[in-house]
């Protein structure tokens, strides 16, 4: 009769209601009429005798055992057990004799539960009021429980990308995110944590993740820039208006002086010019 064991990793445990099966297949001999044997805990499935005849005499023949499984998340190890059985040689009793070797050697299928991992891309949005945005302009950190931090940057959209994240066990995670103040004077830079937080669920064998980020799932943050007015001019006072007409008065001078500059220097370039006319007379 051939056989296989049912075991469980450590820290894998039989689900609830479950039933395993085993098949047997191959050819040689008389199969038993029943090629399965189901299983509801860890143990060994046994199988009908076989049956051989003086025809199958020195012969060899290569059975195989296989299991169903579980389903999403396990997985087995080996995926099946090779059975080879050699037939004797007739030895005048009427009785043949068989031997029986397994691959592997201890016919044990080892069943290990592993949900399907899962994954979620943490994200956020930047808000700039005031005047447009620019690409890579603002600067972003995700730190996660262990200290593990991932440093991004806005696009010219205000979108930040703090990557894809994988998970392989159910839990909570919680992540913060932060922008780095800068040294812009002219805007408001947004100092509050925001909280990312991942709940991973195992859902019959699928890992499910679900974000929530405040009232969302995406963190935003929100800048002011303010715009840059400049100085009015010196409004004049009292005090100013003697300076003032003092410049004027100045001013004044100047421009008279040179207009008589002016004059004079007409009247004297006619005079020699009409000097000149008469002696060439």
């Amino acid at each position: 009769m051939l056989e296989a064991t049912k075991a469980l990793a450590d820290g894998s445990t039989w689900p609830t209601g479950k039933t395993l099966t085993f098949t047997l297949s191959g050819e040689g001999g008389t199969l038993p009429e029943t090629k399965t044997v189901e299983l509801t805990e860890p143990g060994t499935a046994t199988f009908g005798a076989i049956t051989y005849d003086l025809d199958d005499a020195g012969k060899t023949y290569t059975y195989t055992i296989t299991e169903d499984g579980f389903g999403d998340g396990w997985t087995g190890d080996p995926e099946s057990i090779t059975a080879t059985v050699e037939v004797g040689e007739d030895t005048g009793t009427g009785t043949l004799s068989t031997t029986v070797t397994y691959d592997p050697t201890d016919k044990t299928i080892t069943n290990t539960y592993e949900p399907l991992p899962t994954s979620v891309q943490l994200k956020g949005t930047k808000v700039l009021e005031g005047r447009d945005l620019k690409d890579g302009e603002f600067t972003f950190v995700l730190s996660d429980a262990e200290g593990n931090t991932t440093t991004v940057t806005n696009d010219a959209s205000g979108n930040i990308d703090f990557g894809t994240i994988e998970y392989k066990e159910a839990g909570t995670y919680v992540y913060v995110a932060k922008e780095v103040e800068g040294t812009d004077s002219t805007v408001t830079y947004d100092t509050e944590s925001k909280t990312f937080t991942v709940e991973v669920t195992d859902e019959g064998g699928h890992l499910v993740a679900k974000v929530t980020c405040g009232d969302g799932d995406t963190a935003q943050f929100t800048n002011k820039c303010e715009k840059v007015i400049p100085p009015s001019p010196t409004p004049v006072t009292g005090d100013m208006l003697p300076m003032i007409g003092i410049v004027l008065i100045a001013c004044a001078a100047a421009a008279i002086a040179g207009v008589s500059f002016f004059r004079m220097r007409r009247r004297n370039e006619a005079a020699e010019y009409a000097a000149r006319a008469r002696h060439m007379k």
